[in-house]
């Protein structure tokens, strides 16, 4: 079957994503880089100072939302309310007819 083709003036705009944590271990001689594991989260989404909307994550981390082109803000929160891990605020810029794709890092503090 064919797919059909979608008007790009109708087209969505928005932020999809998904958040991981380090696995809260150090890094061993022959690794490159910590590994990851999926994180279920909170994301706060701020335009311009403004509240926009608050996304919940799946079990696996993932997540989207629809919005307007524009500027945005991400500050995401683990769903334990803890202290740790936490992530560093991310600035997107959505653009029209695209769905942005994020990953958001949480640090465990673990080193």
């Amino acid at each position: 079957m064919l797919g059909q083709a979608v008007d790009p003036d109708l087209a969505p705009s928005g932020i999809r994503g998904v958040t991981v944590v380090d696995q809260g271990r150090p890094l061993l001689m022959h690794q490159k880089s910590v590994p990851l594991e999926p994180m279920p989260a909170w994301i706060r989404i701020t335009r311009g100072g403004q509240s926009i909307a608050h996304v919940g994550t799946d079990a696996y981390g993932r997540f989207e939302v629809l919005l307007p082109p524009g500027n945005y803000q991400l500050a995401a929160v683990n769903i334990t309310g803890a202290p740790v891990p936490t992530a560093l605020p991310i600035t997107m810029t959505v653009h029209p007819h695209e769905i942005n794709t994020v990953t958001i890092q949480f640090d465990s503090g673990i080193r």
